[in-house]
């Protein structure tokens, strides 16, 4: 049951705007009524069986968050309900708020981001999945979207709620594949394999890092699963029949989509990034290194967090900037980004083009 202690939202904050939704809820900017500082407060949706109890999602994300207290991940502030008389019926989550996120970011053409941007983001958020894996837990759904960055440049790993400890409890017990947005789902999962591990959040890493390398767009973007399984092997090559991808839970869905039409083996990533790059001498041989390490397709080899952090990329020039010295290169004039403003803005623009 949602305890009936809880602080009421509305003696805690005043609602100012709406700036987000996801799966599970929505997200206001409001304002603390005792500190006058700005809040996320995340709604959640849904009250469990019978609507008296925690959403599974929320308990999760309190209980990890409460575990990961780290300068890359978004800090939970406390948790308060709003009332029906005295039934809590809605339940809320307070979380730091930061001005803008990766996919606003990167989608707005009129933000200056540069490879100074670029680096030192990419490094912050391996260095917020190290501590996470190294405590024993899995995000599960690292996307532009869900990495939020202040306006002094700190980024913040967010959106907890599809996270889970690592190994399960019951090890025996099989994880769902229902996980990561498809974009940046691995291969492993694609494919079906019920047993993977931390290195999920990795692949999807490295999806972010290249997107924010490229000049516009997803690296892979296939509308459906076989899609996007389809498009990871049209650039990477497909594994042979005597890999990891061919047996086990995999080798169905790898039989299905190899007899289909026939791959390459080549690897065309260095080449696609050197093509697509944001800016000529972005993509050196120590980020392709790097990059190819993320998204090496066979889980086992693919890299961790703390290789990734070891990269020679990292100590490549220009350096990666300290955290408190990053406010430094943020000249952003637009003072709040998010995915929600980018999707209204092309919303809107599609409606003018409707009207004439």
């Amino acid at each position: 049951m949602i305890s009936p202690g809880l602080p009421d939202v509305a003696v805690c904050y005043n609602k100012k705007a709406h700036v987000g939704a996801g799966m599970y809820g929505v997200v206001f900017l409001a304002k603390d009524k005792v500190t006058g500082a700005d809040v996320a407060l995340k709604q959640m949706n849904g009250l469990g069986e019978g609507g008296g109890g925690f959403p599974l999602t929320s308990l999760r994300e309190i209980n990890i968050l409460r575990k990961l207290r780290h300068e890359n991940i978004v800090k939970l502030h406390r948790v308060v309900a709003k009332y029906e008389g005295p039934t809590p019926v809605t339940l809320f989550l307070a979380f730091d708020y930061l001005s803008y996120d990766l996919f606003g970011i990167l989608r707005s053409p009129n933000v200056p981001v540069k490879q100074e941007h670029i680096k030192s983001w990419s490094f912050q958020l391996i260095k917020g999945l190290h501590f996470a894996h190294q405590k024993g837990y899995i995000h599960r759904d690292i996307k532009p979207a869900n990495i939020l960055v202040s306006s002094a440049g700190v980024v913040k790993i967010a959106d907890w709620g599809l996270a889970r400890s690592f190994p399960p409890p019951d090890s025996a017990k099989r994880l769902t594949m229902n996980v990561v947005t498809l974009w940046y789902r691995p291969p492993e999962l694609l494919l079906g394999k019920k047993n993977y591990s931390q290195k999920v959040d990795i692949w999807s890493a490295g999806c972010v890092i290249a997107e924010m390398f490229k000049n516009k767009g997803s690296l892979f973007a296939g509308p459906k699963d076989p899609d996007q399984i389809k498009e990871i092997w049209e650039m990477l090559g497909v594994p042979p029949p005597n890999s990891w991808a061919a047996t086990g839970d995999c080798k169905e869905k790898y039989d299905e989509y190899t007899s289909e039409r026939e791959y390459s083996s080549e690897n065309k990533l260095d080449a696609t990034m050197r093509r697509n790059a944001r800016m000529h001498g972005y993509v050196t041989e120590n980020f392709l290194k790097l990059l190819n390490g993320l998204l090496c397709q066979d889980p086992d080899q693919r890299i961790t967090a703390f290789d990734a952090m070891d990269a020679d990329y990292f100590f490549d020039k220009p350096l990666v900037i300290k955290t408190e010295n990053m406010k430094d290169i943020m000249n952003f004039k637009q003072e709040s980004i998010h995915e929600k403003n980018v999707k209204d803005r092309k919303q809107m623009d599609k409606q003018m083009d409707m009207a004439g």
